[in-house]
């Protein structure tokens, strides 16, 4: 039987971007790869061309919305660099693996932290959803502090995913979660910082996207 987050995986990268950017679409399946370890996943590519960018990138946002909606937890890093990948005996390294693991694993939240290498790539594909920033700088909690880095604007690209529309509190969010990991009130205290740190995020980024966004046009 296939785990949650093998099922996310799956349905993440059932798909085709279609971009003004590029001239022909881009099918995630040929450009991206997978494995799944226990409760790690691998995702990379063969090369490091815009169009590989946005096929992790797009890969990796869809992850996450599938998990959290499959009541999974999730902290991703992306990295970008050397990688080494022997698919047959199911050997990976490399020094952007373990800095793609060191900053999702770091960060004390639910949420996508780019690296710095990362993070140039999506500055230059200007990546935005009407006039907000799929990537944004941000304070990320993290298990040393706080860390300014780039980060995924994750509630502005799946915003009519929300069932609850933001502002959310802690408990709102994390109810999903409540059948497998208890009532929040029961929760660590590390363990529920995470939650809160997240509903700050996810109010900020959503809150700020509505004042940018244009309002609706009144129905005729």
């Amino acid at each position: 039987m296939l785990s949650a987050l093998e099922i996310a995986l799956t349905r993440s990268t059932r798909i085709t971007i279609v971009s003004e950017s590029f001239a022909d679409p881009i099918h995630i399946p040929e450009m991206v790869k997978s494995v799944v370890f226990s409760d790690t996943i691998i995702i990379y590519s063969n090369a490091d061309s815009p169009r590989d960018f946005l096929a992790i990138f797009t890969a990796v946002v869809n992850l996450f919305s599938k998990a959290l909606h499959l009541r999974v937890p999730i902290r991703i890093g992306i990295s970008k660099g050397i990688f080494y990948a022997d698919e047959q005996r199911s050997m990976y390294a490399g020094p952007a693996l373990i800095e793609a693991y060191d900053i999702g694993e770091a960060s004390q939240w639910l949420g996508i932290v780019l690296s710095a290498s990362a993070a140039k790539d999506a500055i230059a594909q200007n990546l935005q959803k009407g006039t907000s920033n799929i990537v944004v700088d941000w304070d990320v909690p993290t298990k040393n502090g706080t860390v300014k880095a780039s980060v995924a604007n994750w509630p502005v690209a799946l915003e009519d995913s929300f069932k609850i529309p933001p502002p959310l509190t802690e408990q709102e969010l994390y109810q999903i979660f409540e059948e497998y990991y208890g009532p929040f009130s029961m929760l660590r205290e590390s363990d529920a910082r995470k939650y809160i740190n997240t509903v700050k995020f996810i109010n900020e980024q959503y809150a700020l996207h509505k004042q940018a966004s244009p309002p609706a046009e009144p129905e005729r």
